[in-house]
């Protein structure tokens, strides 16, 4: 009989202790981002609950954001807290609110990108990873660059540039450097000023271009206030261009008109002396 009891408190002492464990379940949730979507470059307010924290058998809690990419933490950023499970905010909601202001990286991509947080309580093994998507808009633009026309006796060398990304383009310098493709004359930097999402528009370099690949270097600020820079190649062909190249021989139509018009004043005058001679 002594034996029965025994097992009895033991089998009671057992379920009650695990009925502690799992008693104390903390969830964190992503309560909110702003702004959404997050700006490349620029500051996110991150809140984060984490609920069953009212929970007094969760003992001491830890929670702490995770300093990697995306996110870029300043040097006095407090990203672990410590909470004592079983008490309330100033709401008296039975969860705890955590927030976080911190940088987004100036080259996160587009849409969602994870973030993760890790946590622990008294009770549990080590520390608990849970992964959260922040999501951030592409900030960045994009160009497409060709040449527009090419003037032989001008030398005038036209390029077209389009900004197919999302966001606009702010102070945008092109800049073709020295290379064996193209001699330029003059200034190889020319200010296209801004282009809104999908604008275009022409700027001008003068100097001889020979076929092949130009080098054009792109400079601009993006909706986040970011200078950022692109290289693009772009393709010139002569051939496309020949109808402007002036002739290097022969007459051309000024020039034959002139004759016409001489020759015809000759016959008129020939013509009438002749007329004046029969008479």
């Amino acid at each position: 009989m002594k034996k029965v009891v025994i097992t009895v408190l033991l089998v009671l002492s057992f379920l009650c202790v695990v009925s502690l464990v799992q008693a104390c379940n903390l969830v964190p949730v992503l309560l909110n981002q702003d702004p959404y979507p997050a700006t490349q470059g620029e500051y996110v307010k991150l809140a984060f609950q984490l609920q069953g924290i009212e929970n007094p058998d969760c003992g001491k809690v830890t929670f702490e954001l995770l300093n990697q990419y995306p996110l870029v933490f300043d040097p006095n950023t407090t990203a672990s807290y410590s909470l004592d499970a079983g008490t309330f905010v100033q709401d008296y909601s039975p969860y705890s609110i955590i927030t976080y202001k911190v940088r987004v990286d100036k080259d996160a991509v587009d849409g969602d990108n994870p973030i993760e947080v890790q946590y622990s309580s008294a009770g549990s093994q080590g520390e608990i990873l849970k992964q959260f998507n922040l999501n951030v808009g592409d900030s960045q633009s994009d160009f497409e660059v060709f040449v527009k026309d090419y003037n032989y006796a001008t030398k005038d060398l036209s390029l077209e540039i389009l900004n197919y990304g999302k966001s606009k383009a702010q102070a945008i310098l092109a800049e073709i450097p020295k290379q064996g493709t193209i001699n330029i004359t003059g200034a190889n930097k020319n200010l296209a000023g801004d282009l809104d999402a999908n604008e275009y528009t022409s700027i001008d370099f003068f100097g001889s271009p020979v076929d092949g690949q130009i080098q054009v270097l792109l400079s601009y600020t993006d909706a986040a206030g970011i200078r950022r820079s692109v290289t693009k190649q772009i393709t010139y062909d002569s051939s496309y261009f020949i109808n402007t190249k002036p002739s290097t021989g022969g007459l051309s139509w000024i020039n034959v008109l002139i004759v016409v018009v001489i020759l015809a004043v000759i016959y008129f005058l020939y013509k009438r002396y002749k007329k004046k001679k029969s008479k």
